[in-house]
């Protein structure tokens, strides 16, 4: 006489946890901020662009942006940075901004690739005079 099979059948792991979880069966819930993604694996926080901490819960500090707060801001005459683009926000009386787009500023030079730079927070009171702007002899518009 034949005995009865017993079948068995191992969990598939077809599915991954969803967004707000993670873990062994998905059962820790994220503790991340601001928009940020969590791994799956690890609960780990991967900060959205202008955010810092454990579970990005901080903006970048003043003068810092971007993605890992890693790229100083370039305002200048009292303007105040976007933290999550750099993005110059001119201080009244003055115009302009500096975002990215066409020409990276870096230290003694200028490249293409990062920044535009469009009558950089210039205004009534006196030019802005930005030294590597000026010894690469690129016009602000």
């Amino acid at each position: 006489m034949l005995e009865p099979r017993v079948h068995t059948h191992p969990a598939q792991c077809l599915t991954g946890c969803d967004s707000d979880h993670w873990g062994p069966h998905c059962s820790n819930r994220c503790q991340c901020q601001n928009e940020a993604l969590c791994n799956p694996i690890t609960g780990a926080c991967v900060c959205t662009d202008g955010y810092q901490g454990w579970r990005c819960e901080e903006l970048c500090e003043p003068g810092s942006y971007g993605k890992g707060c890693q790229f100083q801001c370039q305002c200048h005459n009292g303007a105040t940075c976007n933290h999550e683009t750099g993005e110059c926000h001119c201080a009244p009386g003055y115009t302009g901004v500096l975002r990215k787009g066409e020409i990276e500023v870096k230290e003694n030079s200028v490249a293409l690739g990062v920044f535009k730079a469009e009558r950089v927070c210039a205004g009534r009171r006196r030019p802005v005079q930005h030294p590597v702007l000026t010894q690469a002899k690129f016009r602000l518009q």
